[in-house]
């Protein structure tokens, strides 16, 4: 279990101008671990606005992605948050004031929760997206990524990782919550049990068809020794292990000898002569 307990009480501040909301908040103390600004600020939003414990839990004790778990959040004070955040960098970012998509006044950064059923076990959940100060999307015009924050009872969980299109959450069930990272070619997953405080990679691609112990991973992404992108098909449990290939319909089927390293011995160990797949 790697999990770590930053507060029991409303804390700031690691910019005073972004976060000062409780007149009686104990002075913000950074995790031990060493983290850049970008997430201590992500960290910070939930800190700052909580009145329960704030939890980070991380892949492999790397912080480069980790799950906040935070207790009895003030919704106003959170929205408040990230929209004084956003009016900071925006004022004091000369690249971002050249686009007025990005004027705060132009953007809604207040939670508005929708309740959602779980894939499986029915369980009641809320889901609302927060738009992230920190990360702005430029393909197009201009806008702030859009990231997904999900409540269970007085429980909320947000998870940190760059991205390109933000963060999307899905409630599996009681134990298990899913988080896909939208990628400009692919969508990559980690998967947070919260019965046992792990959160894990899980491969990337399509999550669907979710049964009480296996999930298929549709258009996950590889590339030919030669070069070029071909997607394919697969069933994992709920750790992320294979279970077995499935044939893309309509696909191209290849022989074990045309596809790359270590796909072939993973067809080998499956029994597997042929895999069809999307090119």
């Amino acid at each position: 279990m790697n999990k770590l307990l930053l507060s029991s009480r409303p804390l700031v501040l690691l910019i005073t101008l972004c976060l000062n909301f409780h007149s009686g908040a104990s002075p913000y103390k950074a995790p031990s671990f060493n983290q850049p600004t970008y997430s201590n600020l992500q960290i910070s939003r939930f800190v700052s606005c909580s009145s329960g414990p704030v939890n980070l839990i991380p892949i492999a004790q790397s912080y480069q992605q980790f799950v906040i778990i935070s207790k009895q959040l003030d919704e106003e004070c959170f929205g408040q948050a990230t929209g004084n955040l956003s009016s900071h960098l925006f004022n004091t970012d000369k690249s971002r004031q050249k686009n007025q998509s990005l004027a705060p006044l132009a953007n809604d950064f207040n939670l508005k929760f929708a309740q959602k059923s779980s894939a499986l076990q029915n369980l009641t959940y809320e889901i609302s997206k927060t738009l992230s100060p920190f990360q702005v999307n430029c393909f197009e015009e201009c806008h702030y990524v859009s990231d997904e924050l999900v409540k269970i009872a007085s429980d909320y969980y947000f998870l940190f990782s760059d991205s390109d299109y933000g963060v999307k959450a899905k409630v599996i069930n009681n134990d298990l919550i899913l988080f896909t990272i939208e990628m400009a070619t692919r969508e990559d997953n980690v998967m947070l049990n919260r019965t046992l405080a792990q959160l894990t990679v899980f491969p990337s691609g399509y999550i669907s068809e979710f049964d009480s112990d296996s999930v298929i991973v549709r258009k996950k992404k590889s590339y030919f020794e030669t070069g070029g992108a071909f997607w394919y098909d697969i069933r994992v449990d709920y750790t992320g292990e294979l279970i077995q290939f499935i044939d893309v319909e309509n696909g191209t089927c290849l022989e074990i000898k045309d596809l790359p390293m270590p796909l072939r011995s993973k067809l080998t160990n499956n029994e597997r002569k042929k895999l069809c797949v999307q090119r």
